[in-house]
């Protein structure tokens, strides 16, 4: 590959690398987002374990405590993929920062057997 072809995939890369870069921060927030509302049931579930069965009526009590439970195991499935493509784009991020660091050293190769034809 020529100086102009290495330096076009490097360019090429450099994009690459800013949108994974992009996409696992938008995961990283998604996670918070998550954990926030994970932290919302959680206290939703403590408020009705203090009020107890003996203050609201038990279907009441069972219903809200299983609708809790439910959506708690919704959002921690939800994180659970979240996590695995968080893992995938930081992989794929090592990936291409490698390659760019391999583009870069074919790159100054190339130049500098450039200079050495030309001068």
């Amino acid at each position: 590959m020529g100086v102009v072809g290495t330096h076009v995939r490097q360019l090429a890369l450099v994009g690459i690398k800013y949108d994974l870069e992009f996409r696992v921060q938008d995961i990283m927030q998604q996670k918070q987002i998550l954990m926030g509302n994970l932290t919302g049931l959680e206290d939703q579930e403590e408020r009705l374990f203090l009020l107890g069965e003996n203050k609201i009526p038990k279907c009441i009590y069972l219903r809200e405590i299983n609708r809790i439970r439910r959506e708690k195991q919704h959002l921690k499935d939800w994180e659970a993929m979240v996590e695995q493509k968080k893992i995938t784009y930081e992989n794929r991020l090592k990936a291409t920062e490698t390659e760019l660091q391999g583009l870069q050293k074919l790159l100054d190769k190339n130049i500098q057997s450039s200079f050495k034809t030309f001068a």
